[in-house]
């Protein structure tokens, strides 16, 4: 007789009857549930072409609502000057608005509505900084410290700029598995190490051959999910994912937009789970999805552009940040900044820059003024704001 433990029997797939539906355009799942996790994107076509879709709906949950000042922001803005949303309560989410106030009171404006700030003065988890560099290491601190909650020594940031680049013939590769190996040795895992570029971590996970879980149990979950997959793709089509499920069995994932839709489904749970210890990533993750990890690391304060490489934008940087430090499970999380390149002037302009105020975008559109609402500013000046009187209502 075969006993099987009891962790065999439980399933990592959502309930046939849950609460939480998903829906983000790929995936669909219990869209009639009574609490619907969707994108931004999404939730506007439902806004425009389903006029039924927030009957019975009494709060619009909103994340990330700093993304009103981003590429993004036009689709956010229109979602939040839409004639269906009055009857909602509205609660927006995010942890780098400075301006949040004026944002307010903007908000209740555009919707006639009491608006409200509630939040916490500093962040519940401490936040400590760290630099990597081989002259700065020892055996008991393997990576610098050089601030905590948001403080920094002159005294710290010459000592770091003295440093000399690491030299050339020291490969990416043994740089990145002796990292991976310190993170191991002195309890950061799970760590989300930061790239910009999809190759580069393809790169990282073709290097990284350690074997990082240590227990049947932990590889169990990753042949669960991946059995689950395999039930929902042809013979064929699996074939994508054997190497991934490889990567999996040894604790390692890699995270970007040209990996397959499932793949990208499953990780959050294993990573929950304790079957994941590094996730290698672009920034996409590391602001968008509710993974928290112990240790964020960010291998280049740099990313690619239609004019080369430029620095990433410091909102963009302290975002990055807040995936370290889980709730409920730490008092701290780490960052680590990888200081293997000529980065180190750039890198203390941007920790040191505080977040941009956060405003709309001002588009007026022929759909908004039918809808008879227009969100925020179209520039810096109040006097430059668009008026419009449409049937008697000012639209702002």
């Amino acid at each position: 007789m075969c006993i099987r433990d009891s962790y065999y029997e439980e399933e990592l797939s959502v309930p046939a009857e849950s609460n939480v539906g998903i829906w983000t355009g790929p995936s669909e799942l219990h869209k009639d549930a009574p609490i619907i996790i969707c994108t931004y994107e999404i939730l506007l076509i439902q806004l425009n072409q389903n006029p039924t879709f927030f009957d019975g709906c009494s709060h619009l949950i909103l994340d990330e609502i700093h993304s009103l000042s981003t590429d993004r922001g036009h689709v956010l803005e229109s979602i939040l000057t839409h004639s269906y949303l009055p009857s909602l309560s509205i609660v927006g989410l995010s942890g780098t608005i400075p301006n949040k106030r004026e944002l307010a009171e903007m908000l209740g404006r555009c919707n006639e509505k009491p608006t409200h700030v509630i939040g916490m003065p500093k962040r519940p988890i401490t936040l400590n900084l760290f630099i990597d560099h081989p002259e700065l290491a020892t055996k008991t601190k393997p990576f610098y410290p050089i601030s905590k909650e948001g403080s920094f020594e002159e005294t710290t940031w010459k000592r770091v700029t003295a440093l000399k680049e690491l030299p050339k013939h020291v490969s990416w590769k043994h740089k990145m598995i002796d990292l991976v190996y310190r993170l191991k040795n002195h309890d950061k895992f799970p760590a989300m190490i930061v790239a910009f570029s999809c190759n580069q971590l393809n790169q990282f996970g073709f290097d990284l051959s350690m074997d990082l879980l240590e227990t049947k149990k932990q590889k169990h979950w990753v042949h669960r999910a991946f059995a689950r997959i395999q039930k929902k793709v042809t013979k064929e089509d699996f074939e994508l994912f054997v190497y991934l499920k490889q990567l999996a069995l040894r604790g390692i994932c890699v995270h970007h937009s040209q990996q397959p839709q499932l793949y990208l489904e499953i990780l959050p749970e294993l990573v929950k789970r304790g079957s994941i210890k590094v996730i290698l990533c672009t920034s996409t993750l590391s602001t968008g999805i509710d993974l928290p990890v112990k240790t964020v690391v960010v291998s280049n304060v740099r990313m690619p552009s239609k004019n080369g490489f430029q620095a990433i934008p410091a909102a963009l940087l302290h975002q990055i940040f807040g995936r370290a430090g889980r709730p409920g499970m730490e008092t701290e999380g780490n960052v680590i900044l990888l200081l293997w390149t000529e980065t180190r002037r750039v890198m203390k302009e941007l920790l040191e820059t505080k977040p941009v105020n956060v405003q709309g975008k001002g588009q007026l559109t022929v759909q908004r003024l039918l809808h008879g609402n227009c969100l925020l500013y179209t520039s810096d000046a109040a006097d430059d704001s668009l008026r419009v009187d449409l049937g008697g209502r000012r639209i702002i």
